[in-house]
């Protein structure tokens, strides 16, 4: 346990020291994956289909205290920074390549945020946005009754927000960083900051994340991709008719 309570002291410590004050509310259309997120390895197209049909059967889950949707954590940004203008042509061209999988991109580009962390929550957000097609199951993504969806694709996800200036050494700590916590259970205080949460105050240990979930913070957009495949039992090709 001591180590894991290190590394959130670091990943503190770096969100502290980059972070805008409190939690702000982003919407998913202004978000596009962080040119450093995930080591480079980019976003699975099944995995964030999976996320968004989750959310289909099962409803949207807001945040309320330490359950519900995990916190994204965004670098605000420009196309006119050379980290921003990178995310942003890098992920114009996965969307191409993977066309018409993912959301389309409708940032502005004098105004944007990049995802260190949850990118494919946010990218399935957009799924419902751009109302697509699922690539599992062949259903459309439609918000539906789902009031909750609906607020926070109107009004946005409570979100940590770091400074632009954020360097890319930074970026890519505070990635890695979530993606290895990602077994930890966090609260989040109206400053943002991160608190773990100890077993005794409801915290989880590695044994009660599942295999998956934990593959998935390590595993590239193409392994990824597979892992979904295999867990589901599918067929994309076939789905996509």
């Amino acid at each position: 346990m001591a180590h894991v309570e290190a590394e959130v002291a670091r990943l503190n410590a770096l969100l502290g020291q980059w972070r805008e004050s409190g939690l702000l509310l982003v919407r998913s259309v202004d978000i596009v994956p962080d040119a450093t997120n995930r080591e480079n390895m980019g976003l699975s197209l099944e995995h964030t289909h999976y996320i968004a049909q989750r959310i289909a059967t099962e409803g949207f889950r807001p945040r309320v205290g330490s359950t519900g949707h995990d916190i994204p954590v965004l670098v605000r940004e420009t196309a006119g920074s050379e980290l921003g203008a990178l995310a942003l042509a890098k992920w114009r061209q996965a969307v191409r390549e993977a066309a018409p999988g993912f959301p389309k991109v409708e940032v502005t580009e004098d105004g944007f945020f990049t995802s260190l962390g949850n990118g494919h929550f946010s990218q399935a957000l957009n799924c419902f946005r751009c109302c697509l097609r699922s690539i599992l199951s062949g259903e459309r993504f439609v918000v539906g009754d789902d009031a909750a969806l609906r607020r926070v694709l109107d009004e946005g996800v409570p979100s940590i927000v770091l400074q632009s200036a954020t360097p890319r050494q930074a970026r890519k700590a505070i990635s890695l960083l979530l993606n290895k916590l990602h077994h930890v259970k966090w609260d989040i205080g109206d400053d943002g900051e991160m608190y773990l949460l100890t077993r005794s105050m409801g915290g989880q240990d590695t044994d009660e994340v599942s295999q998956f979930e934990a593959l998935s913070k390590v595993l590239d957009a193409d392994e990824l991709s597979v892992l979904v495949r295999t867990k589901l039992g599918i067929d994309v090709e076939e789905a996509q008719g």
